[in-house]
């Protein structure tokens, strides 16, 4: 695939880097492409029926347990989605987190923590894992305003050298100085 005469090749990536006094931490995390294994592995959960009194079936979206499994739902997938971006740094061992098992994923936050780094630090490192998979609001609106700069900016531009190019006799716009 092309746009505008450049091929798009691979994931994008966010490096991560954590200062440190010995040496910084360097974590780098590539955008998840497929996420048919988390759907595989953690299936989407489907509310309980609720049979009427006309026997009319309804969804019932605000049973609790049925809330509390799509809350459980959300964690897991950002903690994979974590997991899975962070795999793009060499050498990042898991000890207890294994992909394979999502009741492991959760254990991310925990490893991260219990190796040192600080809540704002593991923050950090999720606001990578985001950016990598362009899901950082505030990348997309900078991108967003340059963009739109940059095209107002070829159309004053183009009109102003169309503009130039001939004047009301019709002649040249250079030939008329």
């Amino acid at each position: 695939m092309r746009l505008n005469g450049r091929k798009i090749e691979g994931p994008n990536e966010e490096i991560i880097i954590l200062p440190r006094p010995e040496e910084p931490l360097v974590f780098i995390a590539r955008a998840v492409l497929d996420m048919s294994d988390f759907e595989r592995l953690c299936p989407r959960p489907i509310p309980p029926i609720k049979r009427m009194k006309n026997g009319e079936k309804i969804e019932e979206t605000d049973n609790p347990a049925f809330i509390a499994k799509q809350d459980e739902y959300g964690s897991k997938h950002l903690a994979y989605l974590i997991i899975k971006s962070l795999e793009a740094t060499e050498g990042l061992e898991w000890e207890t987190v294994k992909l394979g098992n999502p009741s492991t994923w959760l254990n991310y936050e925990t490893e991260l923590k219990e190796a040192g780094l600080s809540d704002m630090e593991v923050k950090r490192i999720t606001l990578g894992v985001m950016t990598a998979n362009c899901l950082n609001e505030t990348k997309i609106e900078q991108v967003r305003k340059l963009f739109l700069a940059e095209q107002l900016e070829r159309k004053d531009l183009l009109s102003r050298t169309e503009g130039l190019s001939i004047t009301p006799s019709g002649e040249d716009a250079n030939d008329s100085e």
